[in-house]
């Protein structure tokens, strides 16, 4: 399992730095990243649950 993150105001939820939503897998999570990333949206980064080593921040997409 990963977690693709936000920041909390990107939510609308200021008082709260960081919200994670789950995806069972890496490409699952990278899919969603990238629409929200063409939609506007800022994610921040997909760990891995249970090491929280970063497979994916958005710097990486950009320079793609």
């Amino acid at each position: 399992m990963v977690y693709l993150i936000w920041g909390g105001r990107a939510c609308g939820l200021a008082q709260i730095p960081e919200v994670r939503a789950p995806y069972a897998t890496l490409e699952e999570a990278q899919a969603q990243a990238e629409h929200d990333l063409a939609q506007g949206r800022q994610p921040l980064r997909i760990e891995d649950a249970d090491t929280q080593e970063v497979l994916w921040d958005a710097n990486m997409a950009r320079k793609e």
